[in-house]
């Protein structure tokens, strides 16, 4: 079913990502796009220009906001590990072992595929290091793809991911290190008490202790780091936890400065 023939391969040092997913966006052809970050993998599955599904290798996060679902859902360590062994085993998509789990329903299969895929996106996309990719053309979509097939838009994706890595570049000037201790005020209490907390926030903060670096924090509670990096800012500018930075650069990002 599967063409073993490469059509192109690169790095991104010649190509950016960015610019290879217009480019695929801007065909008709089906077919499969691998992007590569040392053993970071997705695998983005194409039919008439557009996404059809998101196949990543590896999940940063184990809460899921999930629509209708009135908390997150928790994909437990051991089998979030066994889905990961099993994906780089026999290419048995994660959310396929999700369900097959009893973690997920198999009608919540797509709306999860769609998200961790595109945080496996983003994750691509934000690193600094170069990227491998390789793309081939398909005469089917493999039965998973169509099954859960969706077709997105590849150029409202890119600008959704855009304004995110922008934003990520923006804030990490709060936490610059993330391996750094992150420590609440002594007042934090006080300062929780006219917020309106979200469920992450609240989950970070239930399970987050002083001195836990915020690599830490998103391996304890399960998110992926640049959530939990999000909403310590949120959580620094409403004066929950100290910024690892001056207040003068606090205070330029919550003015919206450069």
């Amino acid at each position: 079913m599967i063409d073993r023939n490469f059509s192109f391969a690169g790095r991104t040092e010649f190509i950016p990502i960015v610019e290879i997913l217009q480019l695929i966006g801007g065909a008709s052809n089906r077919g499969q796009l691998i992007i590569e970050a040392g053993t970071f993998r997705l695998d983005l599955y194409f039919d008439e220009g557009a996404i059809a599904y998101f196949d990543p290798f590896q999940c940063s996060r184990r809460l899921l906001p999930l629509t209708g679902y009135g908390d997150l859902r928790e994909i437990p360590k051991p089998a979030l590990a066994r889905a990961e062994r099993q994906k780089a085993a026999d290419d048995t998509p994660l959310v396929k072992s999700f369900v097959e789990q009893g973690l997920i329903q198999p009608y919540e299969a797509r709306e999860v595929s769609d998200f961790i895929g595109r945080e496996a996106l983003f994750e691509l996309l934000s690193r600094g290091d170069p990227l491998t990719y390789r793309y081939r053309g398909l005469a089917e979509l493999p039965d998973f793809a169509i099954e859960h097939d969706g077709l997105v838009d590849v150029t409202p994706v890119l600008l959704d991911l855009n304004d995110q890595v922008t934003q990520w570049r923006d804030i990490q000037r709060i936490f610059p290190d993330p391996d750094a201790p992150v420590n609440r005020y002594p007042d934090h209490v006080q300062a929780m008490a006219d917020l309106t907390l979200t469920l992450g926030q609240i989950r970070m903060l239930a399970g987050m202790q002083d001195g836990q670096s915020l690599r830490q924090i998103a391996d304890s509670v399960g998110l992926p780091l640049h959530e939990v990096h999000i909403n310590m800012v949120i959580l620094a500018q409403e004066g929950v936890v100290e910024p690892n930075c001056s207040i003068e650069v606090l205070t330029d990002l919550m003015l919206g400065g450069d």
